[in-house]
């Protein structure tokens, strides 16, 4: 009989990541068979309220008035993001499912079967906690269909070096500001282009003034439109070396899942945490800081969730 699986995530595309990278790992080495369903809960009152309130609502539409849940027959719930924790509890309670949850739930943390955090996150203590180096990659998301290497085939030359830029944004605490972005031009205008073709792709957080700057400055680049479909993943598996802003944990976590030669561009202002992770990478040789040079040179692996499926798998029964 199939493991009935359900993954909350809280409408972030990186979250629905990290939790189908952490649940095909796990489906890859048990021995039984997944059944997986998806669930995004992401109200429009998240940035109003907190978790606890969150909560409370959600006990009393579930666990009160009765309202009928989505799914009823859940064995384990895999979530991550902050605002998708309060609807896991509500689930254990019905469905008397285990919780993986991904990130720090900020509330109940000792009603969590297991929470995932990274190392360059804040230390935590309790006996549920499973610390990781970076962040999980969905490493299904690497392989690339044929009928994806067939319509992007066209947009590499095979005669020169593809180095593909990934390029992030602002957030409350990261600030990606107007000397970061006349750095970033400046150094990336000091590669050969005689020798090289420049791929950049934006995140959702991609100020527009980032966006003409680089369309302004680098005409013979390609560009992704943000209309047509995505040739992400097919980018980075064509990459020779692959550029990084500092600013997205998630991006720079699915570069180097591919074991290439990885650079990251550093910001003036920037999270404590995203900080300790690119010092962590570059002390452990498997990131560079880009300064407008590159050399091939190959990375250390960096193992992130081979220590902690073991355990799962041994505490899941699975």
């Amino acid at each position: 009989m199939a493991y009935k699986v359900l993954i909350i995530y809280d409408g972030k595309i990186s979250s629905k990541n990290q939790a189908m990278g952490l649940t095909n790992s796990l489906k890859k080495k048990s021995k039984r068979k997944f059944e997986v369903n998806f669930l995004r809960f992401c109200p429009s009152y998240k940035n109003w309220i907190g978790n606890s309130i969150i909560f409370y609502y959600l006990f009393l539409k579930f666990l009160i008035f009765k309202k009928k849940l989505d799914y009823l027959n859940v064995e384990l719930i895999v979530s991550c993001g902050r605002v998708a924790a309060p609807l896991c509890l509500i689930y254990k309670r019905i469905c008397q499912a285990k919780i993986i949850n991904i990130l720090d739930p900020y509330f109940k943390r000792g009603e969590f079967n297991k929470i995932i955090i990274p190392n360059h996150d804040k230390k935590l203590k309790g006996s549920n906690f499973l610390y990781i180096d970076g962040s999980l990659v969905n490493s299904e998301l690497i392989k690339i269909r044929k009928s994806d290497l067939d319509k992007f085939s066209n947009l590499v030359d095979t005669k020169k070096k593809k180095i593909v830029i990934l390029v992030g944004g602002n957030t409350k605490r990261i600030k990606f500001k107007r000397e970061d972005l006349n750095k970033f031009t400046m150094y990336l205008q000091m590669i050969n282009l005689q020798n090289n073709n420049l791929y950049f792709l934006f995140s959702r957080r991609t100020s527009n003034e980032i966006k003409i700057a680089i369309k302004n400055n680098f005409k013979t680049a390609f560009i992704w439109d943000e209309k047509s479909q995505n040739p992400y993943w097919f980018l980075l598996n064509e990459a020779d070396f692959i550029i990084v802003t500092e600013d997205s944990i998630s991006m720079i976590s699915e570069a180097i899942s591919l074991h290439k030669p990885v650079y990251i561009f550093k910001l003036n202002i920037l999270k404590e945490k995203n900080r300790n992770f690119t010092q962590f990478l570059e002390t452990k040789k498997i990131v560079k800081s880009f300064s407008g040079s590159l050399n091939l040179w190959k990375p250390q692996k960096l193992e992130v969730e081979e220590n902690i499926v073991s355990h799962l798998l041994e505490y899941l029964k699975i």
